[in-house]
């Protein structure tokens, strides 16, 4: 969801592996890309907040952290942001 240029993403914690401890947002300019920025949410809670998000399109995924690593990540979600006519 993306509302007055804030973005709050959630999710479902994954199914299989360890607990997660921590989850990491990926942002890119495409599918699997994350060539904009990399962030640790912080927490195990399956949420993300971040504002304010700049204009354009971005694509983003999420990867669950555990005392195993990191895992795969999440089918991307496509969202724009600041364009008229464009929500999510």
């Amino acid at each position: 969801n993306i509302a007055g240029g804030t973005l709050t993403l959630r999710w479902s914690p994954p199914m299989l592996g360890g607990a997660p401890i921590d989850y990491v947002v990926e942002a890119g300019t495409g599918p699997g890309r994350a060539d904009i920025a990399t962030l640790p949410v912080g927490s195990a809670t399956p949420v993300f907040t971040y504002t304010p998000v700049p204009a354009g399109r971005y694509f983003l995924r999420v990867r669950a952290r555990s005392a195993a690593g990191l895992g795969p990540a999440s089918d991307a979600v496509a969202f724009s942001a600041g364009v008229a006519g464009c929500g999510g």
